[in-house]
C-alpha cells in the first residue's frame, strides 16, 4: 500500500513538473539566442561582381533557401506559394500563421535595402551565419544560423550579401517579436 501511494505521488510530481520543464527549456533556448553579446562583426565587403551576385542568388534561392522563410506567402494554395513581388521584403506575422499560443508574433525580417541599407556587409553575415543581428541581439531559433555556421563558409555568406543588394527595396516592415513566455 505504501508502494502504490509513492508511485501514485511520483506520477503526480513528475505530470506537475513536465510542463514546467518546458517551459523552463523553451526560455533557455529563446535566453540563449539572445545571450551572444560578443560576436565579432566579420571584416567583409561584397562586390558587385557578376559571378559572385549570381553564386549568392543561387544560394539564397537554392540552397539556404532564404526566399522561402523572408517573403510573403499565398496559404490558400497549396504548399503556400511566395506571393509574387513580395520576395525577400519579409515574411507576415509566421506565429499567428503557423498556430503558435495567442500572443506570439514573429517574423523573418526584409532582406531588401530598404531594411538592410544601413547594414554593414559584416552585420548580414553575422546576422546569417551566426545568428546575431546589428543591434546585437540574437535571432530567433528558427532561423538555420546553427546549421550554417559550420556548413557555411563566409565567402558565401559574403555572396549572399552581395545578391541582397541587388534586389529591389520592399517596404514592408515585419511584426515585433514578442514571445510571452513566463
Amino acid at each position: 500500500c505504501a508502494r502504490r501511494l509513492r508511485k501514485e505521488i511520483a506520477v503526480r510530481l513528475v505530470v506537475a513538473v513536465a510542463p514546467v520543464a518546458v517551459v523552463v527549456a523553451v526560455v533557455a533556448v529563446v535566453a540563449v539566442a539572445g545571450c551572444a553579446k560578443n560576436i565579432p562583426i566579420p571584416d567583409v565587403k561584397a562586390t558587385a561582381d557578376e559571378a559572385k551576385v549570381a553564386r549568392g542568388k543561387y544560394l539564397a534561392e537554392r540552397a539556404m533557401v532564404c526566399v522561402a522563410c523572408h517573403s510573403r506567402r499565398d496559404w490558400s494554395h497549396f504548399g503556400g506559394p511566395v506571393i509574387a513581388g513580395t520576395e525577400y521584403g519579409g515574411s507576415d506575422d509566421i506565429g499567428a500563421e503557423e498556430g503558435f499560443p495567442e500572443g506570439w508574433h514573429f517574423g523573418a525580417p526584409n532582406l531588401t535595402p530598404h531594411h538592410l541599407q544601413d547594414w554593414s556587409d559584416g552585420e548580414i553575415v553575422r546576422a546569417t551565419l551566426l545568428g546575431q543581428d546589428k543591434d546585437r541581439h540574437g535571432l530567433f531559433p528558427l532561423m538555420p544560423y546553427r546549421i550554417w555556421r559550420d556548413a557555411v563558409p563566409v565567402e558565401d555568406g559574403v555572396d549572399v550579401v552581395a545578391f541582397m543588394r541587388t534586389l529591389k527595396p520592399i517596404d514592408h516592415d515585419v511584426v515585433e517579436r514578442k514571445l510571452p513566455i513566463p
